[in-house]
């Protein structure tokens, strides 16, 4: 599921009203800050640049700590894991690049048309076409890079306040 920014303290809250105390709450985000696919040339890079357009969220990986932190979880943190995939790729991973192309593509379709070049639009239509000689999941140099973020916080326990009668100095009485 992906969460807008918009929506993040919403969904934290319900996630911290449903869990037990004591329980955890975790995600998982890729932190697009760290997304590279260095068969793609720098001119083409647009749709990494606008990626929150079609995933939300994607430059947002290491913000979770303050995130959670606000909605008043506890214990927080956060552990980064880089992903890397190099050529050849079996069908899991090709299926995955390719579906990435694609979203390129999409993303692309989402800004201003004067703001993208002809040739990188090019560019991205042979992305998205797992025929083409020129898709980077074909190309023997292919090499992919990103950066998983796992952010863990707990609920608060709450403290039940004691039901045993107070000492008698402390309700004003006398020893």
């Amino acid at each position: 599921m992906y969460v807008t920014d918009d929506d993040s303290a919403r969904v934290l809250s319900e996630l911290r009203r449903v869990t037990r105390p004591g329980g955890l709450i975790a995600s998982k985000e890729s932190d697009g800050e760290l997304f590279r696919l260095p068969p793609v040339p720098r001119q083409h890079r647009a749709p990494f640049d606008h990626a929150n357009l079609v995933i939300p969220g994607f430059r947002r990986a290491r913000q979770n700590l303050h995130w959670y932190r606000r909605a008043g979880l506890e214990d927080v943190w956060a552990k980064s894991v880089l992903v890397e995939r190099w050529a050849p790729l079996d069908d899991v991973n090709r299926q995955h690049i390719l579906g990435l192309c694609r979203g390129g593509l999409v993303t692309l379709n989402k800004l201003d048309p004067a703001s993208v070049s002809d040739e990188t639009r090019a560019f991205w239509e042979q992305q998205a076409d797992p025929e083409s000689p020129n898709c980077v999941a074909n190309r023997p140099d292919f090499a992919f890079a990103v950066a998983q973020v796992v952010t863990v916080g707990r609920v608060p326990v709450q403290r039940i306040a004691s039901t045993e009668p107070k000492h008698p100095r402390q309700e004003g009485g006398v020893t």
